[in-house]
């Protein structure tokens, strides 16, 4: 388009220029032809008249264009315009040929200057715009190139003076013409860049309302004084009011009354700042109302000519702070219940420390009283046993067997200050390892020696271990505390059967005892090193209900009251054994079945220290005959 606007305007440039030649030349000759003077002076004088015809038909054109419409001052004007201009082609086409082809050309373009004039009339711009594309360029171009060819046709003739005396007012006509063309043409150049101009203005104006109109907030105009100005189609989701109830109308009449001094301040703090940009929060009442709590965005926009007003948005914060909260309130809670935890944390440590008072108080009276009540015992034991023995005399069958209850009772009373005595000293931590060396085989044989078949009990006693057992390195006594207890419970919870004590070692695999057992009383040559010695007391007694195995070796358990009638004892052995194993870094459990009998087991890591091949094991198994009861043989010693 644009090489084709400087392509018309270079044409209309050449016809004025040959046009201005034409007309000196013309009037060099008008001393020779009077008549042709004359006449060219009229025609002269019709130019003249045409150039303002042109112009005014031009100044018609551009306010249509520009106002995109006809107004009736230039529908009263254009036909009488167009009927002068008529009356001047006329003159002009009747001088020669070229003339009548002039006025030819010309008929075709006014036509469709006059079609495009119509739909502008309509305010069809459109069809305005399609039509001078369509008509109006062609028709254009064919009148350009007639205006050519015609002074192209003069120029030729210049020497003959009838020729120039009748071309003079023709090429006047043609650069009125051509001045009529450029004008239009310019003008219809104004028009479509002013056209795209507002098309382009149009779509960005189309598009910012899309935005603001879509927003998920609110977004407003306001005056000063809060009164509304516009308000986004959103306010009916966020606000709960329409845009029409809410324009033309003071903002505060929603606004809750204690919140509406604080939005006038931000209200006025924001116009007195240039650019300014605050934000607050007030409650909003919907047209349903429900209050909402609204946080509110105000912009300083009153430089804006396009605005000229505050820009505030509306966001709908309500769930935001109802969360926030329940978030304080809960954490109010919290502090209020850590207070309280806090203040049960204190009594329970109170409460423990009197605990730990009171049961080191304890300890303190078992233990002295136990020191104190085992001296007594000792003496009584020592005489009884001196009378018994006939040291101090003959005593009757009667009297021995009395003194023999006596001792076995004194016995057992002894036994239990002893078991408070550990008590205390697990209880107190006081419990120390004594390790040392010492052989297996004849710890067993000693406690073999003090368990024997109790006379009142038809029972058998099975020793499985074998002679050749190793020398080991671990705490003596409690070893044999460990199963002096054992026994003594299988002795006591078994009427009838037999109870077997059994030995037999299993290799260290790292730390852990291992499954698959050595033959019982065989040990590798070059033995030292770190074995795990298992220890089994099984009786055929009553064994545990399963409900209570969990609390067997717990302190001062025993069974129900017909068991604890009936059997004694007062719970603190196993309580015992269990706690030595630990400390020997073993593990002890049960395998029992109600009125078949328990299996304990212990297993007890020791370091080997000596070892020889001896004569081979026995199978483990040196067992003893069927007792018989003998009221002669001595009574069982029991721990």
């Amino acid at each position: 388009m644009a090489s084709m606007k400087h392509a018309k305007e270079l044409s209309l440039s050449t016809v004025l220029i040959g046009a201005a030649l034409f007309t000196a030349l013309a009037a060099s000759n008008v001393v020779f032809f009077n008549r042709q003077a004359e006449k060219s002076r009229k025609i002269e004088n019709l130019l003249g008249q045409m150039e303002g015809y042109v112009n005014r038909l031009n100044t018609l054109e551009w306010q249509a264009m520009a106002k995109e419409k006809l107004d009736q001052d230039a529908r009263e004007s254009f036909p009488t315009i167009r009927r002068a201009m008529e009356a001047i082609f006329k003159t002009i086409a009747d001088s020669d040929s070229e003339g009548q082809k002039i006025k030819h050309t010309y008929g075709v373009y006014r036509e469709a200057i006059e079609a495009e004039f119509s739909l502008l009339a309509e305010g069809k711009m459109q069809a305005a715009r399609d039509l001078d594309r369509r008509r109006v360029d062609p028709s254009y171009e064919a009148l350009l190139q007639a205006l050519t060819e015609a002074a192209s046709f003069h120029n030729r003739s210049a020497q003959r003076t009838r020729f120039v005396a009748q071309a003079g007012p023709i090429l006047l006509a043609v650069v009125a013409l051509g001045f009529f063309l450029v004008r239009l043409e310019r003008a219809r150049g104004y028009t479509r860049a002013l056209e795209a101009e507002q098309n382009a203005l149009r779509r960005s104006e189309e598009r910012f309302r899309s935005l603001v109109e879509n927003a998920s907030n609110v977004i407003a105009i306001v005056d000063t004084d809060a009164a509304v100005r516009y308000v986004s189609d959103s306010s009916v989701r966020v606000l709960g009011c329409r845009p029409e109830e809410l324009t033309g109308k003071a903002l505060l009449g929603h606004v809750h009354a204690e919140d509406r001094e604080k939005l006038e301040l931000v209200l006025s703090s924001c116009a007195r700042e240039s650019r300014a940009v605050l934000t607050t929060e007030v409650r909003f009442k919907r047209s349903d109302g429900d209050w909402r709590t609204i946080e509110v965005v105000a912009s300083n926009r009153l430089s804006d000519p396009a605005i000229s007003g505050i820009v505030m948005t509306f966001s709908d914060i309500t769930e935001r702070m109802r969360a926030a909260q329940a978030l304080t309130h809960k954490a109010r809670e919290n502090s209020e219940l850590y207070e309280q935890v806090k203040h049960k944390v204190k009594e329970l440590q109170e409460k423990t420390a009197e605990l730990e008072r009171a049961n080191q108080v304890k300890n303190q009276f078992l233990n002295v009283m136990s020191h104190e009540l085992r001296t007594p015992l000792n003496v009584v034991l020592g005489y009884a046993g001196m009378i018994t023995e006939g040291i101090l005399g003959e005593i009757s069958p009667s009297q021995r067997s009395a003194l023999e209850k006596v001792m076995n009772h004194t016995q057992d009373l002894l036994n239990m200050i002893t078991s408070i005595l550990y008590v205390t000293s697990i209880e107190a931590h006081e419990v120390r390892l004594a390790s040392q060396r010492f052989a297996l085989a004849e710890m067993l044989n000693e406690i073999r020696a003090i368990h024997d078949v109790p006379r009142s009990k038809p029972l058998a006693f099975n020793w499985e271990y074998g002679s050749d057992l190793p020398e080991v390195e671990t705490d003596r006594e409690k070893l044999k505390h460990i199963l002096h207890s054992l026994i003594h419970n299988a002795v006591k919870f078994t009427d009838k059967g037999f109870i077997t004590v059994s030995v037999r070692m299993k290799p260290d695999n790292a730390g852990q005892t291992a499954v698959n057992a050595t033959p019982l009383g065989h040990v590798p040559k070059n033995g030292s090193g770190k074995k795990v010695i298992e220890f089994r007391v099984a009786d055929t007694g009553i064994g545990i209900a399963d409900e209570k195995l969990p609390l067997i070796f717990e302190m001062f358990r025993v069974g129900d009251s017909s068991e604890t009638r009936l059997y004694g004892g007062i719970g603190l052995g196993l309580y015992i054994a269990k706690n030595f194993t630990v400390m020997l870094g073993g593990e002890i459990h049960v395998e029992t079945e109600p009125s078949k009998g328990s299996v304990f087991v212990v297993t007890i890591p020791c370091e080997i220290v000596h070892a020889e091949q001896g004569d081979a094991p026995d199978n483990g198994t040196a067992q003893r005959p069927e007792p018989k009861v003998d009221p002669r043989s001595p009574s069982t010693s029991r721990h």
